[in-house]
């Protein structure tokens, strides 16, 4: 693609975020409306994107190691958060530890590459099944071994429950045993996804702007720094160390650091909530992530 080309429909994508927020501001949308988006894209789209995007992929070992990448990547950023912010106050210990890792692919980073590169969509998608596993696993995990003394209450069964409801880690766990088994995928379920594939980067841009919040208490706004600047230079530090690595082909590493710039998981946002984190701020974070993210990825498609 040209720059002129790779502009344009970044500032599409752009387009659609901010008709989402304003949507939302004038009152014809709610952020609840965002919600039911957010379950249909979830449960319908995303998986068919998955699909869709694994559908010509030779899947092979070697391939594989981005998956281990992502693994490696979000146990390194939840192990820093966890142990240098262990003498903060246990909310923002545990704050910083769901919002530093955790990689919003499938709502932001798949929809944000598949106009400019489709050729990227396996790749990342081979990435999200390590992201994924860690979202949804690892990563809580992690958080229940440094929020012991805080007393998290998690168990092995409530991670392993979430797993198993999770639709799009179930699409990839299904579409990863038919591939080992070289059982083919009947040409009917992709003539059935493709529609919903289409859809997904609309919905899921449109989704981004109606979550969008601006809005923080000053005492908060300290707090949020550290984060997200604590995020994105990690990411970028890693980013240089992916980059000077010569086990990664130029395409691998282009499309980790896409990865690494990615907003903050809408997963982790979530989960954070749960657990009894200040909402506003966590929303207030995940808002600002997606602007950081959308400008650092338009950055490395054109200039990596």
């Amino acid at each position: 693609m040209t720059i002129r080309q790779i502009l344009i429909h970044a500032a599409t994508l752009l387009l659609i975020i901010l008709s989402g927020y304003f949507m939302k501001k004038t009152g014809a949308l709610k952020k609840t409306d965002g919600q039911i988006l957010a379950k249909i894209i979830m449960t319908v789209t995303l998986p068919a994107a998955i699909i869709i995007g694994l559908k010509d992929v030779a899947l092979s070992l070697a391939l594989f190691k981005l998956t281990l990448t992502a693994v490696i990547v979000t146990v390194v950023l939840v192990s820093f958060a966890g142990f240098f912010w262990r003498k903060q106050a246990p909310q923002h210990h545990q704050l910083m530890m769901f919002t530093i890792s955790g990689y919003n692919i499938g709502n932001f980073a798949l929809p944000f590459i598949q106009g400019f590169y489709p050729v990227f969509i396996p790749f990342a998608i081979i990435f999200d099944i390590g992201n994924a596993l860690m979202m949804f696993g690892g990563t809580e995990i992690m958080i229940n071994y440094f929020s012991a003394r805080h007393g998290s209450s998690i168990t092995m069964g409530d991670i392993l429950r979430r797993m198993l409801r999770s639709i799009p880690l179930m699409t990839y766990v299904v579409l990863l045993l038919l591939h080992s088994f070289s059982v083919p995928v009947p040409a009917l379920v992709y003539q059935f996804a493709q529609p919903f594939a289409n859809s997904n980067t609309f919905l899921s841009m449109f989704m981004v702007g109606l979550f969008l919040e601006f809005k923080l208490s000053d005492n908060d706004r300290q707090l949020v720094g550290k984060v997200l600047v604590t995020r994105y230079l990690l990411a970028a530090g890693l980013a240089v160390l992916i980059y000077l690595i010569p086990f990664f082909s130029l395409l691998e590493k282009k499309i980790i650091l896409l990865m690494l710039f990615t907003p903050v998981a809408t997963v982790s946002t979530i989960r954070a909530i749960e657990e009894g984190l200040q909402s506003e701020t966590v929303g207030f974070i995940a808002s600002i992530s997606f602007i950081i993210s959308f400008l650092l990825m338009t950055a490395v498609i054109l200039f990596v």
